[in-house]
């Protein structure tokens, strides 16, 4: 029979069930769901909510949930041994809320019935998809992330203070709290992916722009090769002339100056990878015109196993950094160095920092320092896409990051 108590324990169960879901995406680089995922946790609903309410017994339930829980794992995942331990991770947290609960506030309506913990467990999943899945393009600050948070924990308030018995004023308010906290937090969810969008397409034309510049560089080159070759047998007359006369400081002199005429200043990199050739050459063309002393070690192939969105949020960022930081500095000094071996790609850029700059938990401190810190925290995000890591150090007037990908 469907008393209050029964429905306000389904609307519980299916935002818990829910809550799942988001965890399950923290945990999982295919982290998108797919119909499967939708049809074992509408079954997991079924299930769960039908042996809790006809049976009842708390092996059976537990193994409803392990249950369920272990499938919806092996839709994101192939690993045994990993689904089993985010899945067992995941209910362990749901148990430890629940037991949370009930030392803290006891026995009641709202505790019973499930309410309290599917309102706590899905503000914690919120939280840790929020820090772990670390959106790339945060326009979401923490100060504005708290009120978001404060929905839910003012739910559970409310719940406490309104809810002392079952009635249908309780139900009423039990399914309105839950509704506003779906509503909220989707939104929430969809601005994050609005700002992705438009991170991503700032990206994009970054790109389409590097690669316009690229082909200017490279036009230039052919066109003073085409002006050299065109002249090149009024050169060779004239260069003939100056050996026969002896004049061999004055050749030497004509002949260097043939060789700054095929020489493309706007050209810092050319490792032979056109992609990442055209984002250091666009990127780093707003030094050309300053004292900055520019150095590159670049050794990698013309193809790279990653993605080239990954590979310009890397270096970018980093260019842009230094870029920023050099801009006060007298006597700017860069190094570029990448280099690929056995499947590991090494990335450092090193510039001149003459501020006094701290490191604080692998990062730098962004207080009244300006060119460090923006976009660190974009790149570590994607490095860790590709099981890396990222070194940040400031020594000697010297800021050098370095990361480490397997690609």
């Amino acid at each position: 029979m469907l008393t209050l108590e029964n429905a306000i324990y389904l609307l519980s169960n299916g935002l818990r069930i829910y809550a799942y879901m988001k965890l399950f995406r923290c945990f999982y680089k295919d982290s998108n769901i797919k119909l499967l995922n939708i049809v074992i946790m509408i079954l997991f609903f079924i299930v769960n909510s039908g042996v809790y309410l006809t049976i009842n017994i708390p092996l059976l339930n537990l193994c409803s949930n392990l249950l369920f829980i272990y499938l919806a794992t092996f839709c994101y995942g192939k690993k045994v041994l990993y689904n089993i331990g985010i899945g067992s991770l995941c209910y362990a947290l749901n148990i430890l809320i629940d037991c949370g609960f009930y030392f803290f506030v006891g026995r009641s309506v709202v505790i019973d019935s499930g309410f309290m913990t599917a309102l706590g467990f899905y503000g914690v999943a919120l939280a840790i998809d929020y820090v772990f899945r670390g959106r790339r393009f945060n326009k979401i600050s923490g100060g504005n992330m708290l009120f978001v948070i404060i929905i839910p924990l003012s739910s559970i308030c409310i719940t406490i203070i309104t809810m002392s018995e079952y009635n249908v004023q309780m139900l009423l308010i039990a399914s309105l709290l839950i509704f506003i906290n779906v509503v909220v937090f989707y939104m929430f969810g969809s601005l994050d992916k609005a700002y992705t969008k438009i991170y991503e397409q700032e990206m994009i034309e970054q790109q389409v722009k590097a690669y316009s510049n690229q082909l200017d560089i490279v036009y230039q080159l052919q066109e003073q090769e085409r002006y050299f070759r065109h002249d090149l047998k009024n050169h060779i007359i004239k260069m003939n002339s100056l050996f026969e006369s002896g004049k061999y400081e004055e050749l030497g002199k004509y002949l260097n100056r043939s060789f700054d005429e095929l020489t493309i200043s706007e050209k810092i990199i050319n490792s032979g990878n056109y992609e990442i050739d055209s984002l250091l050459n666009y990127k780093l063309s707003r030094l050309q015109n300053t004292n900055t002393n520019i150095k590159s070690e670049i050794l990698i192939p013309e193809n790279l196993n990653i993605d080239s969105f990954d590979i310009n949020v890397i270096l970018g960022n980093l260019a842009d950094n230094v870029i920023n930081a050099i801009k006060d500095e007298k006597s700017p000094n860069v190094f570029i160095g990448i280099k690929y071996e056995k499947n590991m790609l090494f990335i450092s850029m090193q510039n001149t920092c003459s501020q006094n700059l701290r490191i604080v938990n692998g990062m730098p401190e962004t207080h009244n320092i300006s060119g460090h810190g923006i976009g660190l925290k974009s790149v570590e995000h994607t490095v860790k896409k590709y099981g890396g890591n990222i070194k940040v150090s400031h020594e000697n007037n010297l800021f050098t990051v370095t990361a480490m990908l397997y690609v």
